[in-house]
C-alpha cells in the first residue's frame, strides 16, 4: 500500500494520525483501508512497514486516531474553544512526547489548530 501520510504517519515507536482539517473523514478512510490485506506499508515520511507490522498498521493508526481525537476533545474543552491557546498547548505537549519530529512546531501548531476548529464546528 502507497499511502503516503493517509495511513498515518509511523515515528519511532508511534503513529501520528495526520488527520489535518476533517478528522471524521480521516477515520472513515482508515475504516475503508482496514479490509485490505497489507504486506507493505510505504509512507511518504520514515520509510516502510513489511510484514505482520504492515499488516496491523492500519488497526493501530485507527486507534491512534481515535485516541487523538479524543485528545483534541479534551484541549478545546479545557482551553474553552480558544484555538490559539489549545493549538499552543497541544504542541507545546506533543514536542515533549516527540522532541525531534520532523515537522517545525509552527508548522504542527498551524495544523492542530486546523484539527481544533473542526473539532469546534462539530461539536
Amino acid at each position: 500500500m502507497f499511502a503516503s501520510d493517509a495511513a498515518g504517519i509511523p515515528y519511532k515507536d508511534t503513529i501520528f494520525p495526520s488527520m489535518n482539517t476533517n478528522v471524521m473523514q480521516y477515520l472513515e478512510s482508515l475504516e475503508k483501508l482496514k479490509p485490505l490485506t497489507v504486506s507493505y506499508l510505504c509512507a511518504d515520511h520514515y520509510g516502510y512497514i513489511t510484514g505482520e507490522e504492515a499488516g496491523k498498521f492500519i488497526d493501530l493508526s485507527l486507534e491512534a486516531g481515535h485516541k487523538w481525537k479524543a485528545d483534541l476533545e479534551n484541549y478545546y474543552q479545557k482551553y474553552q474553544g480558544d484555538i490559539d491557546a489549545a493549538g499552543k498547548a497541544i504542541t507545546e505537549f506533543f514536542y515533549r512526547e516527540m522532541p525531534n519530529y520532523f515537522i517545525a512546531p509552527d508548522i504542527l501548531e498551524g495544523v492542530f489548530k486546523q484539527m481544533l476548529k473542526f473539532i469546534g464546528k462539530n461539536r
